[in-house]
């Protein structure tokens, strides 16, 4: 028998009109839709951060349904690690409930997604693979159904829907698919935990963390397959909806690619407590959380699946030059344009806008530089005063690696960026919309090079090596 849990977020604070019946409906509806032979459909649900004076959704939900558990985390543990406006932490709270499965295959979905034929079809008739994204275009639908009673045809009647996410048109029409994708994300259990999860990194906002999961499951080699279609209720609330009421929650979300969650993800850092067999209690004290519970295969593939993210998050994110680098030029600092949305001072302390994720300034090359061989790499070294907020620093025209993120620190800081053959200039940037103006100070900014290693010879260290480089600047590699 396969197990497919799905992991469901929410609270007892009228998220929407009648939540908690949608809920129960659609955990009975996809119940009933999934469970085929061969397969079995349970679903964990975390209870985050539950209002005072309203009773908690977990003992209801365990009583009436005996294929769910429950994960409780208290107020006291959202208030220690939550940084933005959000009362619901989406990272942490699917983590945790990842952390302590048992099922072979892991789909996170949402209170008020409904799971369309079709796509149970599918995985009735063709089955699952491990090491493989399972993805699912998102249907918005009508409130005022009655869910309850409703059966697959009224769900998915097509004069019931409101608007579909696509899957199907440019630029989402490819692999990871990532329109919409956080309502519909299944893979195995061991790959799951091999990634531990969404990035916990992200504590100021609850955007798009489903698709830096589903670029880090490109990056980690997995397949991707789109299933077929789920049914959401559409409500006020949803980002497609609230428009610019999300933009305080906004950033660079190429940052730090393919990200890498701490040992103690999945609130392993916290005190549980068990209540019953179905429920788990999270709060405040030392750390006892259970550890995954994995055979020795899923073990295998889930430390193949970290080990592999861990190498590659270096390779991208390591910009620091190769030895026998030799300095070029130090770059004048009267070539730094200001963004219209910023400022600087006589000092020279450079100071964005407020709330916006946006260009800051820019140091360009100069002109009358000589572009590089193709033989040579280059990079810049940056001396910097980031005085206050966040800031991200990478070379124009670059795709390769993900922007540098720089944090406010009482010290100069030094950085490294290679700059591809393309790149003329290096851009600075505000990392995220709810935190505090950036304020720095480009110190200095230096340009070196290295020729790739000839099959003769090697460039070497010291005085001959920087005289033999500047040559090769003009005359090319010997």
């Amino acid at each position: 028998m396969t197990v497919i849990e799905a992991i469901i977020l929410g609270r007892n604070d009228n998220y929407e009109p009648q939540w908690t019946e949608k809920l129960l409906a659609a955990i009975a509806y996809n119940r009933a839709v999934l469970t085929r032979d061969g397969y079995e459909f349970r679903v964990a649900f975390v209870e985050w951060n539950p209002p005072a004076g309203n009773p908690l959704l977990a003992p209801m939900l365990v009583e009436r349904f005996p294929y769910v558990r429950c994960v409780v985390v208290a107020p006291e543990v959202h208030k220690a690690i939550c940084q933005g406006p959000m009362p619901i932490m989406l990272n942490p709270a699917i983590n945790a409930a990842v952390r302590t499965s048992e099922a072979d295959y892991l789909v996170v979905t949402g209170g008020d997604c409904f799971f369309g034929h079709a796509l149970a079809d599918r995985i009735a008739r063709g089955g699952l693979l491990g090491n493989r994204l399972y993805r699912a275009e998102r249907v918005n639908i009508r409130a005022d159904i009655d869910f309850v009673s409703a059966t697959p045809a009224e769900i998915e009647d097509p004069a019931n829907i409101v608007s579909v996410d696509t899957c199907s048109e440019p630029p989402y029409d490819r692999p990871p698919y990532t329109n919409a994708s956080g309502d519909f994300l299944m893979m195995d259990r061991a790959t799951m935990t091999g990634l531990r999860g969404f990035d916990e990194a992200i504590d100021f906002s609850k955007l798009h963390l489903d698709s830096r999961l589903c670029w880090t499951c490109m990056d980690a080699g997995m397949d991707c397959e789109l299933l077929g279609r789920i049914f959401h209720i559409s409500h006020t609330q949803s980002y497609v909806n609230a428009g610019g009421a999300y933009d305080s929650q906004s950033y660079v979300t190429e940052v730090g690619l393919p990200y890498l969650n701490p040992e103690v993800w999945g609130l392993g850092g916290f005190a549980w407590r068990r209540d019953g067999d179905r429920i788990w209690h999270v709060g405040m004290g030392t750390a006892t959380a259970p550890a995954p519970a994995l055979d020795r295969e899923a073990s295998a593939r889930a430390e193949k699946v970290r080990a592999d993210l861990t190498a590659l998050h270096a390779k991208r994110n390591d910009q620091d030059p190769v030895d026998g680098a030799c300095e070029i030029v130090k770059l004048p600092l009267d070539w730094i344009w200001v963004a219209p949305i910023a400022s600087r001072d006589e000092s020279g302390v450079i100071e964005g806008a407020k709330g916006v994720v946006d260009n800051v300034a820019a140091l360009s090359l100069p002109d009358k530089l000589l572009p590089p061989k193709t033989s040579e790499r280059r990079w810049i070294f940056l001396s910097l005063d980031v005085l206050q907020g966040d800031l991200v620093v990478e070379a124009i025209d670059q795709t390769y690696r993900p922007p540098t993120l720089v944090r406010a620190s009482n010290e100069p800081v030094g950085i490294w960026l290679e700059m591809p053959p393309e790149s003329k200039a290096v851009r600075f940037g505000r990392f995220r919309g709810n935190g505090p103006a950036v304020r720095l100070k480009i110190r200095e900014a230096r340009l070196f090079g290295r020729f790739r290693p000839s099959p003769r010879k090697e460039i070497s260290r010291g005085l001959y090596g920087r005289v033999k480089y500047r040559l090769q600047r003009f005359f090319g590699p010997s």
